[in-house]
């Protein structure tokens, strides 16, 4: 490093590898050189980045850091279940020592976490669900603490998932022209509201019931995500549909893919965006879309109820003849039972196991709803298939579409209703019937009951094997 000074003036080098430094330019020895300043050159090779400031004159002592270190910044926070994880920024200055740690301190409550340095990073458990807190963070050396940060902004922790409420399957959205689904109120938000290609679609989801009711459906508040099942017809062109929550940034994902022609559906779960609303848009083309409602999550989970309890696969019916899955006990109920058109077929889920095997599946009792995987094949017409709690009305709803000859699959989210049981209507043709059972929530009957909570996520795309990655 090389630097010009004037006579009799000292510099201070502060090094990265190295340092510090301090050197005086010496007198010059020409003779004219009084009252002129005479410039000389120094080079050092302690260190690879410098940077020089003028010091004092020759009599004064070189300044350095004293003391306690100086605040933090940046503090930030993410919060979790009863808890939040603060980051922040070291110091501009760490005074005279390293610093040894660093303390978080939680408001209200005042609560103080105590961290290790070099570290910065910490999380603060113990906290109340539902509260807002703020974060303040102070370094400590050898010589002491030093000034608190500025405070975090304000995060509150909650739980991060919820429990699923399945409903009886319910129609809020129709694009088609003249309303063929008769719907009203806020449910005909969508009639006449076909989507052209590139087109965005916002509709109401919360605070939406079956049509003619006051209840049965999504709550106006306090429902962080829902089960919709959504179907594509009357496509114009290949195209895809994208279904993610209102007011966040559209995701690269897809829901829904079609060819000309075709009508398809599928269960999305989804967040609910601002004001309880959920956006689709579709690529190409045009397109009608009709969406039923299945169940929802909601938020600050209390009690047992809607636990999730996953189970592998296993089938509970197949109306094919001569019984090719070989199922056995009640799994046979559906051997040689191909439905008709109109026809209603009513299927046994609670109670039920894997046929000949050991493995656990859906009990007698305490069971809300349960996922199953639903296919129609053997189709001899288009037709639809909807799926609802035996017992109940048979609703205005589709699970599954499909073209003469095709097979279809679908997910299905549905309560279980008189007896355990759950009903199928197939509306013109003939199909084969094919249930498995994924998994069940619980009904909250039982204080022990265990599972897993739902947390919604904005959709993103996580695999392409497609070349060049068009993704």
């Amino acid at each position: 490093m090389r630097f010009i000074g004037s006579r009799g003036q000292r510099y201070d080098i502060a090094g990265l590898n190295g340092g510090p430094f301090s050197a005086r330019v010496p007198q010059p020895r020409r003779p004219h050189g009084v009252g002129r300043l005479a410039r000389t050159c120094l080079t050092l090779f302690a260190c690879s980045a410098v940077v020089l400031a003028a010091a004092a004159p020759a009599s004064a002592a070189t300044p350095r850091s004293t003391g306690a270190p100086g605040a933090p910044t940046n503090v930030t926070a993410i919060a979790g279940e009863g808890s939040a994880t603060v980051r922040w920024q070291a110091p501009a200055s760490t005074g005279s020592s390293p610093i040894a740690s660093y303390a978080v301190t939680a408001i209200p409550g005042g609560r103080e976490l105590t961290t290790a340095g070099p570290w910065l990073v910490a999380t603060f458990d113990g906290l109340t669900d539902g509260t807002g807190y703020t974060f303040t963070v102070a370094a400590t050396n050898a010589q002491g603490t030093g000034p608190s940060s500025t405070a975090s902004t304000s995060v509150t922790p909650s739980h991060p998932g919820g429990q699923y409420h399945a409903l009886a399957p319910y129609r809020i959205c129709d694009t088609r022209p003249n309303n063929p689904s008769k719907l009203a109120g806020t449910d005909a938000q969508c009639s006449d509201k076909t989507l052209g290609p590139g087109t965005v679609l916002t509709i109401d989801v919360a605070g939406t019931n079956p049509s003619g009711t006051t209840a049965g459906g999504v709550p106006q508040s306090g429902a962080t995500a829902v089960a919709l099942n959504v179907t594509a017809t009357a496509t114009t062109a290949g195209s895809y549909l994208t279904a993610w929550p209102a007011s966040h940034a559209q995701p690269t994902a897809s829901s829904l893919n079609w060819h000309a022609g075709e009508t398809v559906a599928n269960l999305v779960q989804v967040p609910l965006g601002t004001g309880g609303q959920v956006s689709f848009y579709n690529a190409n083309g045009a397109a009608d879309l009709i969406v039923d409602v299945a169940g929802y999550v909601a938020a600050s989970p209390s009690g047992q109820a809607g636990l999730y309890q996953a189970l592998t696969p296993y089938r509970v019916c197949d109306t094919r003849p001569d019984n090719p899955s070989n199922l056995a006990g009640t799994d046979a109920q559906c051997a040689g039972k191909t439905m008709k058109p109109g026809g209603v077929l009513t299927v046994a889920v609670t109670g039920t196991a894997p046929s000949g095997g050991s493995a656990p599946g859906v009990p007698a009792s305490g069971v809300a709803s349960v996922v199953l995987n639903v296919t129609a094949t053997d189709t001899t017409s288009a037709s639809y298939l909807t799926v609802w709690p035996a017992g109940d009305p048979q609703p205005t709803a589709s699970s599954l579409n499909w073209t003469a000859g095709a097979t279809v699959p679908n997910r299905v989210v549905v309560p279980v209703g008189s007896g355990g049981e759950v009903s199928f209507y197939n509306h013109l043709g003939d199909a084969d019937l094919i249930v498995d059972v994924g998994g069940w929530y619980t009904d909250g009957t039982s204080s022990s009951a265990t599972g897993s909570y739902f947390s919604g996520v904005s959709p993103s795309r996580v695999c392409d094997t497609r070349p060049n990655n068009p993704s």
